[in-house]
């Protein structure tokens, strides 16, 4: 079994090769670095695509989702899961107070940040449906976190 790991910062991907290394698993993972929705993945047609807390960092969120359907093979499981924006930036304070108000201020800062660019359910739904993805099951499963997925088309 391999696996591509892609990433658009070098920095997460040399963490990430380490990490690989240190577990065993350097010989069947490829780290490769790639911004959406511009750079394509080292290979095509993955038969599972997933993605962790990358919509929110996108200025597009679409690039994800048609980026999934161009690159995931036709029925593959995709599985996607990011930031809950908050209803209210009191809550997205209380929320990085609670899960990283010990970290360093530039941690808690850009947590504050992250939880603000990112989506309610509903505008997750509206994207899914945009994308020909409205089959796609989606639910809240904390107070900051959803998942989304479903097979490809």
């Amino acid at each position: 079994l391999a696996i591509d790991g892609v990433d658009g910062s070098d920095a997460m991907l040399a963490l990430a090769r380490e990490d690989a290394a240190r577990r065993g698993l350097a010989a069947r993972v490829r780290f490769t670095r790639a911004v959406l929705p511009n750079d394509a993945p080292p290979a095509c047609d993955y038969a599972l695509v997933y993605s962790s807390s990358l919509l929110h960092h996108l200025r597009e969120p679409a690039a994800l989702w048609e980026s999934a359907k161009r690159w995931g093979a036709r029925g593959a499981p995709l599985f996607v899961g990011d930031l809950l924006r908050p209803a209210s930036e009191p809550q997205a304070r209380a929320i990085v107070a609670r899960e990283a108000g010990g970290e360093p201020e530039i941690l808690q800062r850009d947590f504050f940040y992250s939880l603000c660019a990112a989506y309610t359910p509903e505008e997750v739904r509206v994207q899914l449906a945009s994308a020909g993805l409205a089959h796609f099951a989606l639910e809240a499963v904390s107070d900051r976190h959803w998942i989304a997925h479903g097979a490809l088309p």
